[in-house]
């Protein structure tokens, strides 16, 4: 049985992992802010009702450690996560409409 995604969880996703590339040249790790750690999101599970949801890292250049996880609802709404993921998805949302 496939997996399905929503399509706009599909569009915050793709938001997300284009500030990314944009950001460090990789679609899962981006800079964070002025304290000048790096971060490492890495998607672990999809959802039948179209959410997806997975695990943030901070990552610190030999090893990685979990600090937060994220959801990214059906409707495209980051819920749980970052607040950078939560900015992001409402500019991929914002420049959808325009």
């Amino acid at each position: 049985m496939g997996r399905t995604y929503s399509a706009r969880t599909v569009a915050t996703l793709e938001a997300i992992q284009a500030a990314c590339v944009a950001s460090t040249g990789q679609s899962n790790v981006w800079r964070h802010g002025t304290v000048g750690k790096w971060f490492y999101e890495a998607s672990t599970r999809q959802y039948a009702d179209g959410r997806i949801c997975g695990d943030v890292y901070e990552y610190s250049g030999r090893f990685a450690f979990r600090v937060d996880r994220f959801t990214i609802a059906a409707d495209g709404r980051v819920t749980r996560g970052p607040a950078y993921f939560r900015r992001l998805a409402a500019t991929g949302r914002a420049l959808q409409r325009a």
